[in-house]
């Protein structure tokens, strides 16, 4: 899988890491997830200052997440945790199918 960081390229690579550790979850739900898009930002909430949007490539419909958070991380965990929700949903439906 392929990770895009965009409208804000100075990650470390540390927080790279996260990033790929985090989607790697969602593998076990679609084999053929293509590429990650990940776009981030700051706004101007006190409480949950950094929005992450996240969009996947794979076949069929693209799953599409976004979550404001406190730390980058908490934001970047709550959007795998509602793309994971869409994946499961996703396969149940491709098994109902076969």
């Amino acid at each position: 899988m392929v990770i895009n960081f965009n409208q804000y390229p100075n990650f470390s690579e540390g927080v790279e890491e996260f990033a790929g550790a985090e989607l790697s979850r969602l593998e076990k739900y679609e084999e053929k997830i293509e590429k990650a898009d990940i776009y981030y930002r700051k706004v101007k909430d006190p409480v949950n200052e950094h929005n992450v949007e996240i969009k996947l490539a794979v076949p069929g419909a693209d799953p599409f997440a976004k979550a404001d958070g406190e730390t980058f991380q908490k934001a970047f965990a709550l959007c795998v945790d509602k793309l994971e929700a869409q994946m499961i949903k996703r396969k149940k439906h491709w098994d109902r199918h076969r």
